[in-house]
């Protein structure tokens, strides 16, 4: 144990040491991964010894162990890690990305159709928000990989992180010891609150579920799959949030949810599960997506399913056509971007406030005005 705790330490003192820390806290981690890296490297920026680093690390491209001359002892401690591996000359990323924010050493899979070790714009979304409570206790549900558990358990709080997927918690794990934080998170493999001690109380409680609207009628890749309203995985955790919440405790979470013709918000599963439940809160609109053929949700969701199962249609212009009739069958106009903070009922301050900022317009980016 001693002699893997040192491995994760040489490892992240190297990447001090060869600047790869203050290189990866300059790149942004949002976006499209390949456009930034072109858009560097056609501006002249970043180090030529660097490129094939980048390329390496943050894109999970092969790279020739040539041109990784400089950080040798590095790309040995990424092997031993099984971040990389070395095979004749060639040294080839695992399927895993690096990404550094807030601090924190983030591993994940490397951009694809179907990942399950995910970090993506409501990782962000979730993470930019969080306000860790020194000495406190948290609960990271739908951890992922465990961005949310390494903000809090850096800021000092003792963190449960609770991810269904074996090969994710692994590397949630992973992730845990190459930040040094392994000692203050406990990663459980299991289904939300299923492996919780039943008298378990936290004071914040964390989630980024599986939010996409997915309409009725469409296979979709497991990891974003919110039911054909978004809130499907949403409703399973409030439910017992009041259960498992201290009584000054804080929850915190993002979503999508989708609304139908005519509806108010108030029509919807998640605004009515937490108004008959025993929490009061806030849930902010952040932006909106109108569903129409060429609209970015439904390609995106028809990209996702296409790439994901490439049989089932000839063309993805064939998946959006498809795709858009399956949110029509389901009334589905539009679907909202929200930030939701919920806590106990107090007697001054009961019931839910949405807070409509959307003004029915895109975000910026993903759960930015």
């Amino acid at each position: 144990m001693d002699d893997e705790m040192d491995q994760y330490s040489q490892l992240s003192k190297e990447f001090d040491r060869v600047g790869l820390t203050d290189l990866f806290e300059g790149i942004s981690v949002a976006g499209d991964r390949f456009y930034v890296v072109e858009r560097l490297f056609a501006s002249g920026k970043v180090n030529q010894e660097y490129r094939g680093l980048l390329r390496l690390l943050y894109l999970g491209e092969s790279v020739a162990q040539v041109n990784l001359k400089p950080f040798f002892e590095l790309i040995q401690l990424l092997a031993d890690a099984g971040i990389v591996i070395l095979e004749d000359g060639i040294v080839n990323s695992t399927g895993l990305v690096l990404n550094r924010y807030r601090g924190v050493w983030i591993v994940a899979d490397a951009p694809q159709s179907n990942p399950k070790r995910y970090f993506g714009p409501d990782s962000l979304g979730l993470a930019r928000r969080l306000s860790p409570r020194p000495g406190k206790k948290g609960l990271d549900l739908c951890a992922g990989s465990g961005i949310q558990s390494l903000i809090m358990a850096a800021g000092g709080m003792t963190v449960t992180s609770v991810e269904i997927n074996a090969e994710t918690c692994a590397t949630n794990v992973l992730n845990a010891k190459l930040n040094g934080l392994d000692g203050a998170i406990q990663t459980v493999q299991g289904n939300l609150y299923e492996k919780l001690e039943p008298d378990g109380k936290y004071d914040y409680i964390v989630a980024n579920p599986p939010l996409v609207p997915i309409p009725n009628g469409l296979e979709y890749p497991f990891v974003g799959d919110g039911g054909f309203d978004g809130c499907r995985v949403s409703n399973e955790i409030v439910e017992k949030l009041p259960v498992y919440l201290s009584d000054d405790g804080t929850a915190l979470m993002v979503g999508m949810m989708a609304c139908a013709d005519n509806d108010s918000l108030d029509a919807v599963s998640l605004v009515q599960a937490i108004m008959n439940s025993d929490l009061s809160g806030t849930m902010s609109l952040l932006g909106y997506d109108e569903i129409y053929p060429c609209s970015s949700l439904v390609e995106g969701v028809a990209w996702s399913a296409y790439l994901a199962n490439p049989t089932r249609w000839t063309s993805v212009d064939e998946a959006i056509d498809e795709i858009y009739e399956l949110y029509r069958n389901d009334h589905t106009v539009g679907v909202y971007y929200y930030v939701l903070r919920l806590r106990k009922n107090d007697p001054l301050d009961q019931g839910l406030k949405i807070i409509d900022n959307s003004n029915k317009k895109p975000c910026s980016e993903a759960w930015l005005i």
